[in-house]
């Protein structure tokens, strides 16, 4: 297995791409504070989760519809869109 050695400079920078597994309560805020500052990738199993993000629109109430419309993150259900990540967080139960 290939490890790729990442140092806090490589995140500073800004020049990361995060990902976020698991869209729900937890995981979609963090994904969208984090996208402030890196490209996130965030993936949910749900397509319905995932066609509703694309749509704008939050399922989980935590923040707003309208904060989902202005993200510039890619939301995905395929897993390999994750291999483009240089760190991937996993939110969920």
């Amino acid at each position: 297995m290939n490890r790729i050695k990442l140092t806090v400079e490589d995140f500073t920078r800004g020049q990361s791409r995060i990902g976020v597994v698991g869209l729900g309560y937890v995981g979609l805020p963090l994904l969208l504070s984090f996208e402030k500052h890196f490209e996130m990738i965030g993936f949910d199993i749900s397509e319905k989760k995932i066609s509703n993000l694309k749509a704008g629109i939050d399922d989980t109430n935590e923040v707003g519809n309208h904060r989902v419309r202005e993200s510039k993150s890619l939301f995905t259900s395929s897993a390999n869109d994750l291999a483009q990540c240089d760190l991937v967080i996993v939110a969920v139960p």
